[in-house]
């Protein structure tokens, strides 16, 4: 995954010097690795920021395919769209923005030749047949085609059957497909997770390229695609583990930011402008990701009040992917022979490093009743209700409760905080707790 992650650093930052310069390259390049979310997933072993790398690989070789014509640029929008294909669902999305920016380019104001056309016309009838082959190898009808999302044989779980997701929004339980879910969901994730002044710019920037629209020819595909992409996560994929799922809005944050730098370095008029605010988002991008070490996937801007200020309010899920658990397990090991412990929906992290080797074989897990009782802060999880809506059915019945009102009689043995907030506890209530 370093590999891939250094790779796609050096291609996003020379594709993005191609189109705006080095100026602009190198802050959008500054802004995406100092992203707290984006640093942790290219450091995590996901199939998530491998979507993000030829999602991006994908639009760059298809705007320099309408743009160059060649071979060159078919065979490598051919390559990267092929592994995005057969990576995640979620990057099927990218397929609307393309379409949309491609007929722009063929029809509207961008035309290119009869000549350029005919070269894409195998290309365009072999990724056809791709296309509808996968889907009937995934779905089993080509009717999926039209609607994926909702095909109820697909083995991911969309679809009008699938187990619903509960998402936590301004300390509320609600359904993923709520409209306030829809509204709220993606933004409060996208423009709380890395340092708040470098999301201002990245909304400054995007006002501007807007604004400058005609100014380059692929001003066009970033918006169209930052917008439509926005609109299918808000609205048609589901909404669950906080920016897992629409994590390739990130570069094009980025990028964005890159151009709210230039527009400022122009308006300083100074020979030290740019020098000035490239240190300036360096620091405020290193200094984040320093703050947020080494809990980087629960970290959240001044915006709603730091990790602290979303934890206490319960504005939002403080963590998902849990990577927490790793500093509990000396704690775990110590225990005494045959322990046994419970974690509400946090189970399966714990059983994987006992696999590997990292905790006891003798430790037990979701035993009941059990010896000891982990928390994680995942509160959707504390939430989450399974395809019978009835509580009772839950590993506890109210963890919420025992988390933020613990009764007297339960200690809690160990305690993993960050900022002030405790992300894990581990409470003894052998003898304390019934089944």
């Amino acid at each position: 995954m370093f590999v891939l992650a250094a790779v796609f650093i050096y291609l996003f930052f020379i594709s993005i010097s191609s189109l705006f310069g080095g100026f602009v390259a190198l802050a959008s390049t500054l802004i995406l690795i100092t992203m707290p979310k984006v640093f942790f997933h290219a450091n995590l072993l996901s199939m998530d920021f491998a979507v993000m790398v030829f999602v991006f690989l994908t639009a760059m070789s298809f705007y320099y395919l309408l743009e160059k014509g060649g071979k060159k640029w078919i065979l490598l929008f051919a390559l990267s769209f092929s592994f995005l294909l057969i990576n995640k669902i979620m990057g099927y999305a990218i397929i609307l923005p393309l379409m949309l920016y491609g007929s722009y380019g063929l029809y509207g104001k961008a035309k290119i030749s009869n000549e350029k056309l005919k070269e894409f016309k195998p290309l365009l009838l072999s990724l056809t047949l791709a296309l509808v082959l996968l889907f009937i190898l995934l779905f089993g009808n080509l009717a999926a085609f039209f609607y994926p999302f909702q095909s109820t044989q697909f083995q991911s779980g969309f679809g009008d059957d699938k187990v619903q997701h509960t998402v936590l929004l301004f300390g509320k339980e609600l359904s993923s497909s709520s409209l306030v879910a829809d509204i709220f969901y993606v933004p409060m994730h996208l423009f709380t997770s890395f340092n708040s002044l470098l999301v201002l710019m990245s909304l400054l920037g995007l006002i501007l390229l807007i604004k400058n629209r005609k100014e380059h020819s692929a001003m066009p595909l970033l918006i169209v695609a930052f917008i439509t992409l926005y609109l299918v996560f808000s609205f048609v994929m589901p909404k669950y583990d906080n920016e897992r799922n629409f994590l390739l809005l990130f570069p094009l944050l980025a990028i964005f930011g890159g151009y709210g730098a230039k527009w400022i370095v122009d308006k300083i008029k100074s020979n030290y402008s740019k020098a000035i605010v490239i240190t300036l988002i360096a620091i405020l991008g290193f200094t984040t990701l320093y703050l947020a070490h080494p809990f980087y996937s629960s970290y959240f801007n001044a915006f709603v009040g730091g990790t602290g200020g979303v934890a206490n309010n319960n504005i939002m899920t403080v963590t998902y992917w849990q990577p927490e658990l790793v500093y509990t397990l000396d704690f775990l090991n110590s225990l005494p022979e045959g322990s046994s412990i419970t974690v509400p929906g946090a189970s399966e992290p714990y059983i994987w490093y006992q696999k590997i080797g990292k905790i006891r074989d003798d430790i037990v897990f979701q035993a009941s009743p059990p010896d000891y009782l982990g928390l994680v802060l995942k509160q959707d999880l504390f939430l989450k209700f399974s395809p019978e809506p009835d509580r009772s059915q839950r590993p506890i019945d109210t963890p919420w409760e025992f988390y933020y009102k613990t009764p007297p009689q339960f200690i809690a043995y160990n305690v993993t905080t960050k900022d002030g907030v405790d992300l894990v506890k581990i409470y003894k209530v052998k003898g304390l707790f019934g089944p």
